[in-house]
C-alpha cells in the first residue's frame, strides 16, 4: 500500500466536524470516516480498523467552506448552523496518550453569513398556515431555518475529550459528536447533525466476549444547550402572534446503547438504543439514569429504537435496519401498534471489485420515513377544535426545545415528519472517491397534513407536498500530507414550505415557490509532519 495512503487511512479520524447527514460528502470528519472504514470492509473484509491520531503525529488542522446560494440547506454539519451565503468551519486538533490516558483537544469556530432566503413572500398572509405551523413545529422544536441576526461567529470545544481505559472498558469526559446506530445518512437517535454537547461517557473500549457472543454498551450523561435564536417567521406580523416563548434552561441528557453479535449467527449484530432530556429543574429520582427512558412521563422527551445490521463479506455486501418510537425508549412488548410514533431507517449496500487493483464500484440505497404512519396520531380526536398533538418526531409540548441541541435535531437530519430516499454509486479506492448521489427528502409531511386536512369533511389538497431533490456530485483524493475533498450538489425544492404561487396549475411547476439552491463544499485536512 502506498505510504501516503497509510498516512491518511491512519489520521483522518483526527477532524470530527458534522452535516445534516452523511450525504454531504465533502465534509472530513471522524464520523464520516467511520463510513470510510465500512466501505473498506466491505470491499476488504480483512481490512484493519483504523484509529484516529498516533503518537508521532499528534497535530491535525482542517477547515470546510461552503456556500448555499438561495436555500439554508445543510446535513449532518455538526457546528455549522443553517444558512445561506459563506459558511466557514475551523479545527486544530492535538492529541496526547499517557499509559490509560488519552487528552484530546480540539476546538471548532464557525462562521456564517446568514444571509436571507429566498423563502415565502414578505407579509404573507394564511391564518391557519402561520397557526398551525407554530403549533405543530415552531412552538415545539428549538429548529430555526437560518438566523436572521445577520453574520455569526462561534467559538465551540469541538471534539475534545479526556478518556481513561481500563482493559475493556472506558470513561470519558467529552464534547465528541457520537453516532449510534446503523444508518449511514440518518440515524433515529444520536448522529453529528447539531454541534457536540458536554457529556460523561461510561461503557466498553472493546467488545466483551462472553458465552453468547460479543457485546458492547455505552451510556452517556450530559447537558443540551438552546439556541437562543428567535424564529425567523416572527419577523412576519402575520406569523407572530402565535409565537410561545419557550423555557430558557439547559437540559439534562441521558441515553445508552447496547450491541450484541451472537456467537452462533455469523456478521450479525443487534442493538437497543435509548435517550431522553429533560429540563434540569424537573430532575428527580433516578432520572438521570439512561433506565428512566422506558416509562413515559409527561416532563421528558423520551425515543429509542431497535436495531439490525448483517454482513455478506464473501458477497461484499450489508444490510441495516433502525426501527424506534418517538415517545418512549422501545422494547419488544412495546415496539409495534397502529397509536405509536414509529420510524425506520433501512439500507443495503453492494460493492463490486474492480480488475487489477482498481478499486470497487459501491452502490448504496437508504430509506429513511419519519412521518407518522396513522393520521390519527396528528390530532385529539376528542377535542371539536382537533389540536394538534405534538407526536411529530423530536418535537414535544413540555420540553418545547424538543430533542435539539444549539437549534439543531440530535437524530435523523430531515427532522420532524419527513422522509428520505437516498441512493448514490461511488467508485472507491482506499479514501480515494469519485461519485454521484440522489436524494429525495418530503419535508415534514406531518405539518403537511395537519395543515391541509384537519376538520375538512372532504381530502384536502394533495398537490402541496414539500419536496427537496438533491443531486449531487463528489470527490475525495489524498495527495502527501493532505486530504483533499469536494462536492457540488444542486437543490429543487417544489413547493417551498407548502405552498404554490404563480402561474402554474395544480400539478404544474409554480414559479414562485419551487427554488433552486447550488451548493459548493470544500474541504481539507492537514497532518503536521
Amino acid at each position: 500500500m502506498n505510504s501516503n495512503i497509510k498516512f491518511f487511512l491512519t489520521i483522518s479520524l483526527g477532524i470530527i466536524y458534522t452535516s445534516r447527514s452523511i450525504a454531504q460528502n465533502a465534509l472530513i470528519n471522524p464520523i464520516q470516516f467511520r463510513e470510510m472504514n465500512r466501505i473498506n470492509q466491505l470491499v476488504n473484509p480483512t481490512a484493519p480498523t483504523l484509529s484516529w491520531y498516533d503518537s508521532t503525529h499528534p497535530f491535525l488542522f482542517a477547515s470546510t467552506i461552503q456556500n448555499n446560494t438561495k436555500l439554508p440547506v445543510g446535513y449532518n454539519d455538526g457546528a455549522m448552523q443553517p444558512a445561506v451565503g459563506l459558511r466557514q468551519y475551523y479545527t486544530i486538533g492535538f492529541r496526547k496518550q499517557w499509559k490509560k490516558w488519552t487528552l484530546q483537544l480540539q476546538p471548532e469556530i464557525v462562521m456564517a453569513e446568514n444571509k436571507k432566503p429566498d423563502g415565502l413572500p414578505d407579509g404573507f398572509y394564511a391564518p391557519n398556515y402561520w397557526y398551525r405551523y407554530y403549533e405543530k413545529k415552531i412552538n415545539v422544536i428549538d429548529q430555526p431555518d437560518y438566523n436572521p441576526q445577520g453574520p455569526t461567529t462561534k467559538f465551540y470545544p469541538g471534539q475534545s475529550k479526556l478518556e481513561f481505559t481500563h482493559k475493556n472498558f472506558s470513561a470519558a469526559i467529552s464534547t465528541e459528536n457520537l453516532w449510534w446506530g446503523p444508518g449511514v445518512y440518518n440515524s433515529l437517535v444520536l448522529t453529528n447533525n447539531s454541534p457536540g454537547f458536554p457529556h460523561i461517557r461510561l461503557g466498553t473500549h472493546k467488545p466483551i466476549q462472553t458465552k453468547i457472543g460479543a457485546i458492547t454498551a455505552e451510556a452517556i450523561f450530559g447537558q443540551l444547550y438552546n439556541s437562543n435564536i428567535e424564529p425567523p417567521e416572527n419577523q412576519n406580523p402575520n406569523g407572530s402572534p402565535f409565537y410561545v416563548p419557550k423555557i430558557n434552561e439547559t437540559r439534562f441528557i441521558t441515553g445508552m446503547q447496547i450491541s450484541w453479535q451472537p456467537k452462533w449467527i455469523p456478521n450479525i449484530s443487534v442493538g437497543l438504543i435509548n435517550m431522553g432530556n429533560q429540563y434540569n429543574k424537573d430532575i428527580s429520582g433516578f432520572d438521570f439514569l439512561p433506565l428512566a427512558n422506558f416509562w413515559k412521563r409527561s416532563t421528558r422527551n423520551a425515543l429509542g429504537s431497535l436495531f439490525v445490521r448483517y454482513q455478506m463479506p464473501k458477497d461484499h455486501a450489508e444490510i441495516y435496519l433502525e426501527y424506534g418510537r418517538n415517545d418512549k425508549a422501545p422494547f419488544i412488548t412495546n415496539i409495534v401498534g397502529d397509536s405509536i410514533a414509529m420510524g425506520f431507517v433501512l439500507g443495503v449496500r453492494k460493492a463490486v471489485l474492480l480488475n487489477s487493483n482498481k478499486g470497487a464500484i459501491v452502490l448504496h440505497v437508504e430509506l429513511t420515513q419519519l412521518h407518522l404512519q396513522n393520521a390519527r396520531l396528528l390530532w385529539v380526536q376528542e377535542n371539536p377544535a382537533l389540536p394538534s398533538k405534538t407526536s411529530s418526531w423530536y418535537t414535544h409540548d413540555y420540553v418545547r426545545q424538543g430533542y435539539t441541541n444549539d437549534g439543531k435535531v440530535l437524530g435523523a437530519s430531515i427532522g420532524p415528519g419527513s422522509n428520505s430516499q437516498i441512493i448514490g454509486i461511488n467508485w472507491v479506492k482506499q479514501l480515494n472517491r469519485i461519485g454521484i448521489q440522489f436524494e429525495r427528502v418530503s419535508q415534514n409531511n406531518d405539518y403537511y397534513f395537519y395543515n391541509y386536512f384537519n376538520g375538512l369533511p372532504f381530502q384536502g389538497p394533495n398537490f402541496l407536498y414539500w419536496a427537496d431533490v438533491h443531486l449531487s456530485f463528489n470527490a475525495r483524493f489524498a495527495w502527501r500530507n493532505f486530504l483533499f475533498a469536494a462536492e457540488l450538489k444542486n437543490t429543487k425544492a417544489i413547493n417551498y414550505k407548502w405552498v404554490k404561487f404563480g402561474n402554474g396549475g395544480l400539478w404544474d411547476p409554480a414559479p414562485l415557490s419551487d427554488k433552486k439552491n447550488q451548493q459548493v463544499t470544500f474541504s481539507i485536512l492537514y497532518r503536521f509532519p
